[in-house]
């Protein structure tokens, strides 16, 4: 596992049809310990979603750095950005982000399976018991339309865990999930963590989420609050 340093982090967007560019990511800078979790909280446009993107390698930064224990991922090329993201990096979306066309086993075995190190039977029989971990037996073979809004968020977390990532970024990821499914994807969430060691940056609103983690961060208008 790796440490996360970050530095003087700028991010700014020059959106179509407006002279202005728009700043949304201003000067932050902030050190990550491997294996911590941390919720990061604010207002809707405050930059926490962007400053996962950013740490992703999804998104260029406008001035800054970003370090992976001694590598600097903004220096990276695009084709070593992406190695880093499918070797070390797992992203839970709010939306999921499924396949529609795949069966739920073959969604969650998807990207351990372009990791390319190992035997494909062997992931597929460990994507079977991360399903039943997570409470989807029975649902291998069903596609994301035929899965409530918790078997979906429940089968993204099973994809994500499947490939060993040393960090996980997790954006709303019960966003859109009622109370109860809610709580039990952040329980699977932060058990997993506890069990695998792997460092968690985790978006949310829900201040009883945030409490998990064992450090919030909070933002406003694109920095840091102290």
């Amino acid at each position: 596992m790796l440490p996360i340093k970050i530095i003087d982090l700028v991010k700014t967007f020059s959106l179509a049809g407006d002279s202005t560019p728009q700043t949304v990511i201003r000067g932050v800078s902030l050190d990550i310990n491997a294996g911590e979790t941390i919720a990061f909280m604010g207002p809707s446009g405050s930059g926490k979603s962007t400053l996962l993107n950013l740490i992703a390698g999804l998104e260029e930064p406008t001035q800054g750095k970003i370090f992976f224990g001694e590598k600097e991922l903004t220096s990276m090329t695009l084709a070593e950005k992406e190695k880093t993201r499918l070797n070390s990096i797992s992203y839970v979306f709010q939306f999921f982000h499924l396949l529609p066309t795949l069966t739920a086993l073959e969604n969650c075995a998807l990207v351990a399976i372009e990791q390319g190190d190992r035997n494909i039977k062997e992931i597929v029989s460990d994507a079977k018991d991360m399903l039943k971990l997570l409470g989807l037996e029975g649902a291998e073979n069903k596609r994301p339309a035929q899965l409530s809004g918790g078997m979906q968020a429940r089968t993204a977390l099973a994809r994500a865990l499947l490939s060993r990532p040393q960090l996980i970024l997790a954006d709303e990821p019960t966003g859109n999930l009622d109370s109860k499914s809610g709580e039990a994807v952040l329980d699977l969430l932060f058990q997993e963590q506890k069990k695998r060691k792997f460092t968690l940056l985790l978006v949310t609103h829900d201040e009883s989420a945030a409490r998990r983690a064992e450090r919030i961060i909070r933002f406003r208008d694109g920095q840091l609050q102290t």
